[in-house]
């Protein structure tokens, strides 16, 4: 199966060298093809500034120093020079736009997720069935313009982590990545990290915003996404992800996400229908 799409799939040289053609008045090109389960595209950079998106599936996408799970109705900026990897768990409809440095000014430095409202939904679904947007024609500057503001107003969603560079912080979180429904307590983790328990949490607070506890709360909940949308039940998923009770779970899940997991199977609502409150 994997051999069958890689036969349909173009290599992401072949991305790389349509997306970096030369053309005078080229602003963005832009791909869309499928990913198979449990595909990675490996360790790479463009010259462009990147906005991946996916139409279905869950991706997973490490760089700048972060984790992102990406699902449905949130993408992820990609700035150009930034090495990032993809990796897939589930089939992945993938949707990305290369775009000309300095062309789009999205929500601030760096790599981040932002949540997709309908209209840039369209917008990219669009762009995608045109294949590139230039400057010349009325109708492809026209939709650039609307995604320029668009990526401006959109809100960053919550779906990253940050990964600790300390060694004894970064094995604790590898650990927790691969594992999520460890439940060993903190003291735990740091003396098998070779830390103390203060140290750790100076690590982690330090190099990525949270606490050890908050930082293994939202891996869960992003772990569980994956879960879900590779058919999980919810209370397998809750349980698999180290949440002893289903309601404990659900609760999490609404407070990040704004939907109930068993929702989530009719993807996630309109990220501007409600406000969400992430309490971890």
């Amino acid at each position: 199966m994997l051999a069958q799409y890689c036969q349909i799939m173009p290599s992401i040289r072949h991305i790389e060298a349509e997306a970096h053609r030369p053309e005078a008045d080229l602003l963005a090109r832009c791909f869309g093809f499928t990913y198979p389960p449990g595909y990675a595209v490996g360790v790479h950079t463009h010259d462009w500034d990147q906005l991946i998106f996916a139409a279905s599936g869950v991706m997973r996408v490490f760089a700048d120093g972060g984790a992102w799970l990406i699902p449905p109705q949130r993408a992820l900026w990609v700035p150009s020079g930034t090495e990032h990897d993809l990796a897939t768990t589930g089939r992945v409809e993938l949707r990305t736009l290369y775009f000309h440095p300095g062309e789009v000014t999205p929500l601030g430095p760096g790599c981040h997720a932002i949540e997709v409202s309908p209209l840039l939904r369209e917008l990219i679904l669009h762009a995608v069935r045109l294949g590139r947007l230039r400057r010349a024609d009325d109708h492809e500057s026209l939709c650039l313009a609307m995604m320029r503001d668009l990526l401006s107003r959109e809100r960053r969603a919550v779906v990253g982590l940050s990964l600790p560079k300390d060694p004894r912080g970064l094995q604790v979180a590898r650990r927790l990545l691969d594992r999520p429904g460890d439940d060993a307590g903190v003291d735990a983790l740091a003396r098998d990290a070779g830390a103390s328990r203060r140290t750790l949490e100076r690590i982690f607070m330090a190099e990525t915003g949270l606490t050890v506890g908050r930082w293994r709360r939202r891996l869960r909940l992003l772990r569980a996404v994956e879960l879900l949308a590779e058919g999980g039940s919810v209370t397998t998923v809750g349980l698999r992800v180290g949440y002893g009770s289903t309601s404990a779970f659900i609760a999490r899940f609404k407070e990040m996400f704004g939907v109930t997991p068993g929702r989530y199977h009719g993807g996630f609502p309109s990220p501007h229908s409600h406000r969400r409150t992430e309490r971890l």
